[in-house]
């Protein structure tokens, strides 16, 4: 018991005063609220019959002329160079192609090969290995194995040029 009335007391003394200096019974700086003036709390000093309360507000400014900015211009955003399309070369890409496909059985070589036109095919196939492109002209069709045989002998004929 004498432990609670220890602790109580206290706490209820420092309550009471900060409640007293909030309501303002007592002057504590920094809890006590300012005072307010007397004259706004009943209404005086904003009476409206006032010898002065018709009295117009006399400003004494002078004006002066404001040149107009123009309005803000927008950025034109920055061209960016015209990035050249790369330059293709068809003589490395079949090389590139023909590594590949030598690695491909025949039976797989015909299905890829089906869809190529006969002067591209017979590119890759004249930078592929001799006995792969034996092999594959000879499961295609008689008509278009013709055709891919004058390609590559057209292709074989041209004379490199010397530099």
């Amino acid at each position: 018991m004498k432990k609670v009335v220890v602790i109580l007391v206290p706490v209820l003394l420092i309550g009471g005063v900060v409640g007293a200096a909030f309501t303002g019974a007592i002057k504590i700086p920094g809890i006590t609220p300012k005072a307010k003036l007397a004259a706004n709390l009943y209404g005086e000093g904003t009476d409206l019959y006032a010898p002065d309360a018709d009295a117009e507000l006399k400003i004494d400014a002078t004006l002066e002329p404001i040149e107009p900015t123009p309005p803000p211009v927008a950025k034109k955003p920055e061209e960016e160079p015209e990035v050249p399309e790369p330059v293709l070369d068809p003589e490395l890409g079949a090389k590139k192609l023909a590594k590949v496909w030598n690695a491909l059985s025949t039976e797989d070589l015909m299905a890829v090969s089906s869809t190529f036109k006969d002067d591209e095919l017979a590119l890759v196939l004249s930078k592929m290995e001799v006995e792969k492109v034996a092999a594959l002209v000879g499961e295609m069709e008689p008509k278009r194995g013709a055709s891919v045989s004058r390609q590559l002998a057209r292709i074989a004929s041209v004379v490199p040029e010397e530099s």
